[in-house]
C-alpha cells in the first residue's frame, strides 16, 4: 500500500510522498469486476447498495478516484452530504471536469460562492466548452454580486448551446438586476420559446414587466406561472403585489393569503398583506400582520434581551410599567409612530425613548416621553422594550378615528434666526418661498434588496410650479449634477440651492418652518 500523501516518501528522498513518487507510482485500483458491479448498481438505481459497496472498496483502495465519484453520485441521489466525497474525487481525479463542476454545485448550495466559482474555473480549464460549468460559474458570480461577469458567463454558455431555457432565464434575471429591462424581457421570452411550461421563467418575466410598469402583462405572466406550478408561494405573492398597484385589492389580498397557506412563515407575504389590509382600513388584522416587518427583526437583533412579540402582550396595558420605546425604520416612520407615545405615557410609571441621534433633540422638545436616550445602555432599568411600530397594535388602533394627531416638532429660535439671516443675505426676505424636492428614498442598486424610492421628473415639477410668484428653495438631498441648473431654465422665478440643509435636521426643520409652501415627494 502507498504511504499517505503527506507522509515521508518510502524512496528515502526525505520529501513528502505527494511531492515525490506520488505521480510516478500508479495507485492500486479495484479490479474491473468491482467497477462493473458498481456500474450495475448505478444503472439499477440501487443507490444505498452502491454507497455501501463503494465504501467497502475505498478501504483497500483509498485513492480510487472513480470510486469516490460513484460514491458522490450515490450520496447525492439519496439526498445525503456528498461534499467530502467530492473533494476526494477532485483530489484523485484532478483532470475530471465533471467532478469539479459537481463540486461547484454543492459549494454553491452551501453558500460558498467564491469556492464554487473557483471549482467552475478548474472545470473550464479542463473543458473550455463545458456548457454547464459556464452556466454554474454565472450562478456563482451572480451570487457574489459580480453581475457583468455573470452575464459574460451565461452568454458564453449560450454561444456553445443556445437551446437551454434555464440559462436564458438566469441571464434575464441578472440583466434585470442591472436594470437592462428590455434585454431581460427578451431573455425570458427566449427561455419560454424553448420551454413554454417553465414556471420560473414566467415568474421572472412577470417581475421585469412589473418594474417596467406593464402591470397587466406582469399579472398575466404570474398567472401562467401559477397554472404550471400552483403551489409556489413566491408567485402568489408577486401576483398580489402587481394587483395591489392595479388597485384590485380583494384579489391581491386573496393572493397574499394563498401564499401564506403554502408557506405560513413567509414574512414578505405577511407584510404585503399588512399593507393591503391597512390601505383598506381593516386595521386590526393589518397591524397584526405588521409584526412581520423586517424592521422589527432588526430591533430584535439590536436588543440584548429577549423582545416579546407584541401580539403576546395583548390585551395590553401600560399601567405602572416602566417602558422603553425603541426607534425603527427611517426617520419618517420613527416620527409617525411616536404620535402614539402620549397615550402610552398617560398610564405608564415611566416612558423612555431610545432614539436615533439625528432626532434626539427634536423628540426631547416634543415632550411625548419622559426621557430620550441615544444609547440603550444609558437608560435606567425597565420592564419592557417596545419597537414604536408595535404601538398601533398594542393600543388597539382599529379605526382612522383612533389614530392620534401628528406630533409638533417646533424648531429652536436660534436655528430659525440663522435661517432668516441666510435668506436675508440672499435677498429673499419678504418673498414667498416654495420648497421643492423631486426624489425620495434610495434608488435601486443591483444585487441589493429593493427599498422605497419615489421620483418625479424635473419637467413635470417645473410645469407644476412655473407660475409661482416668489422664489423656489431646493430642499432635495444630494441633487445630481445639472439638476438644479435644469430647473432654473424651466421656471421664471429664482431657484436657490438649500440642499446642504439636509446635513442638519435642526436647520432643515427651521427652514421648513419659514417656507410658505412645499411641493414634491415625501
Amino acid at each position: 500500500m502507498n504511504p499517505g500523501r503527506n507522509a515521508p516518501c518510502t524512496c528515502g528522498s526525505g520529501k513528502k510522498y505527494k511531492h515525490c513518487c506520488a505521480g510516478k507510482i500508479t495507485p492500486r485500483t479495484p479490479a474491473p469486476a468491482d467497477f462493473n458491479q458498481l456500474a450495475d448498481l448505478f444503472r439499477a438505481g440501487r443507490y444505498a447498495e452502491l454507497e455501501g459497496r463503494a465504501r467497502l472498496l475505498l478501504d483497500p483502495f483509498p485513492e480510487a478516484g472513480l470510486v469516490w465519484k460513484l460514491l458522490c453520485i450515490s450520496l447525492q441521489m439519496q439526498g445525503k452530504d456528498a461534499l467530502h466525497a467530492l473533494h476526494k474525487a477532485a483530489e484523485f481525479l484532478p483532470k475530471d471536469a465533471e467532478v469539479h463542476n459537481n463540486l461547484a454545485l454543492i459549494l454553491q448550495s452551501l453558500g460558498q460562492h467564491a469556492e464554487a466559482s473557483a471549482s467552475c474555473r478548474r472545470a473550464l480549464a479542463l473543458a473550455p466548452d463545458f456548457v454547464e460549468a459556464h452556466a454554474n460559474l454565472g450562478n456563482a458570480l451572480k451570487d457574489l454580486g459580480q453581475f457583468d461577469a455573470a452575464v459574460a458567463s451565461y452568454r458564453r454558455a449560450l454561444e456553445i448551446n443556445p437551446h437551454v431555457a434555464e440559462i436564458h432565464s438566469n441571464l434575464g434575471a441578472v440583466l434585470h438586476e442591472l436594470q437592462q429591462f428590455d434585454e431581460a424581457v427578451a431573455s425570458h421570452r427566449r427561455a419560454l420559446a424553448l420551454n413554454p411550461k417553465y414556471a420560473a421563467a414566467h415568474n421572472n418575466l412577470g417581475n421585469v414587466l412589473r418594474d417596467l410598469g406593464q402591470l397587466d402583462s406582469a399579472a398575466e405572466s404570474f398567472r401562467q406561472a401559477l397554472a404550471i406550478q400552483p403551489d409556489c408561494a413566491d408567485v402568489h405573492n408577486n401576483l398580489g403585489a402587481a394587483l395591489r398597484v392595479l388597485g384590485r385589492f380583494d384579489e391581491a389580498i386573496a393572493c397574499s393569503r394563498s401564499a401564506l397557506a403554502i408557506k405560513p412563515d413567509y414574512d414578505t407575504a405577511h407584510i404585503n398583506l399588512s399593507h393591503l389590509l391597512l390601505e383598506q382600513g381593516d386595521f386590526e388584522p393589518g397591524w397584526q400582520e405588521y409584526e412581520w416587518r423586517d424592521a422589527r427583526g432588526a430591533v430584535e437583533r439590536r436588543v440584548p434581551a429577549s423582545l416579546p412579540k407584541a401580539s403576546s402582550l395583548l390585551p395590553f396595558t401600560s399601567r405602572d410599567k416602566r417602558i422603553m420605546l425603541c426607534h425603527e425604520q427611517g426617520i419618517g416612520d420613527e416620527l409617525f409612530f411616536l404620535r402614539f407615545a402620549p397615550h402610552l405615557r398617560a398610564d405608564a410609571e415611566w416612558l423612555g425613548y431610545w432614539s436615533t441621534s439625528k432626532v434626539h433633540s427634536l423628540i426631547e422638545r416634543a415632550g411625548c416621553v419622559d426621557q430620550v436616550f441615544s444609547r440603550l445602555d444609558e437608560a435606567p432599568p425597565r420592564d419592557l422594550i417596545i419597537p414604536v411600530g408595535d404601538l398601533p397594535l398594542l393600543l388597539a388602533c382599529n379605526s382612522t378615528a383612533a389614530i392620534p394627531s401628528s406630533l409638533r416638532f417646533p424648531p429652536t429660535e436660534q436655528h430659525v434666526a440663522k435661517v432668516r439671516q441666510h435668506l436675508s443675505e440672499l435677498g429673499l426676505t419678504g418673498q414667498r418661498l416654495l420648497g421643492v424636492t423631486w426624489r425620495g428614498g434610495s434608488p435601486p442598486v443591483p444585487g441589493k434588496p429593493k427599498t422605497l424610492f419615489k421620483q418625479i421628473g424635473l419637467d413635470a415639477l417645473a410645469g407644476a410650479i412655473k407660475d409661482w410668484k416668489g422664489a423656489v428653495v431646493v430642499l432635495q438631498r444630494a441633487p445630481a449634477a445639472g439638476e438644479i441648473e435644469q430647473l432654473r431654465t424651466q421656471v421664471s422665478c429664482p431657484v436657490h440651492d438649500f440642499s446642504e440643509y439636509n446635513d442638519d435636521l435642526e436647520s432643515m426643520l427651521a427652514l421648513l418652518d419659514v417656507l410658505d409652501e412645499y411641493v414634491g415627494v415625501s
